[in-house]
């Protein structure tokens, strides 16, 4: 039996109005020790649907995924895709369209004696178009071990969102009165978005980016009705000069 057939991918969903099925996909067919790979649920909405980030925004509640895996092992907490704003005439939600991504990086140690790890993941989520439904997913993903080999599925699936990374980049976030203000070293100065993971900012709009040599200041309004004031500022931040590949860079800063 190859890699490829050795892989097992299950899952098991309650049927939910606008949703058209639940899978995973994991980014190797086998994975060697002293490795770091993917794992994935993939949520598939009908027309019109969406779920939600992290963070929801005005309305929903976010989606979460428990995750488990072989013991020596070890699960990242739920990696977020970059999303998209999703409004209408009174609200401004967070989240995905038509086919939804939420991932866990798994590490392998070097000295794993197993033949195969196992990851499963639990996960709650809201359904919405005119009404909300929530839903519930179970994935379970069984990898062999041996030579790390890629899966093709992942480039032609979850591998194409914007999944954080931001590697060479540096972030600080400082308060000025009712805005936020996140400083990033970088000589990107084209498009730029930041979406926050916490519910405690305004997300109609930034405020206007200023650049300056060697990075640029985003300012970040808070909301006047807020549950508390946040003291870290976390979120996703994208970039993309023009004609390049976007960047997403995961933000979890102190606010000075």
């Amino acid at each position: 039996m190859n890699a490829l057939a050795a892989l097992t991918l299950l899952r098991l969903t309650t049927m939910t109005p606008g949703v058209e099925g639940t899978s995973a996909v994991a980014s190797v067919t086998s994975a060697a020790p002293g490795s770091t790979i993917w794992v994935a649920l993939r949520i598939d909405l009908e027309e019109g649907y969406h779920v939600y980030y992290q963070n929801p925004g005005d309305t929903g509640f976010g989606t979460t995924v428990n995750w488990s895996t072989t013991k020596g092992t070890t699960a990242s907490p739920t990696q977020y895709a970059f999303p998209k704003r999703i409004t209408d005439a009174t609200s401004v939600s967070i989240g995905y369209e038509e086919s939804a991504y939420f991932a866990t990086k798994i590490t392998i140690p070097k000295d794993f004696k197993g033949k195969s790890l196992t990851v499963t993941g639990e996960s709650r989520f809201l359904v919405c178009k005119n009404d909300c439904v929530p839903g519930n997913a179970s994935i379970k993903v069984t990898i062999p071990i041996g030579k790390t080999t890629a899966n093709p599925a992942w480039a032609k699936t979850a591998g194409n969102n914007l999944w954080p990374s931001g590697e060479g980049m540096q972030a600080s976030a400082k308060r000025k009165g009712n805005e936020i203000w996140l400083e990033v070293n970088s000589n990107v100065q084209g498009t730029v978005d930041f979406v926050p993971s916490e519910d405690a900012y305004y997300l109609g709009k930034l405020g206007k980016v200023v650049y300056a040599e060697g990075g640029y200041t985003i300012p970040i309004y808070l909301k006047e009705e807020r549950a508390k004031d946040p003291k870290r500022l976390k979120g996703l931040l994208f970039l993309q000069n023009p004609g390049s590949k976007p960047k997403v860079l995961l933000i979890d800063t102190p606010i000075n």
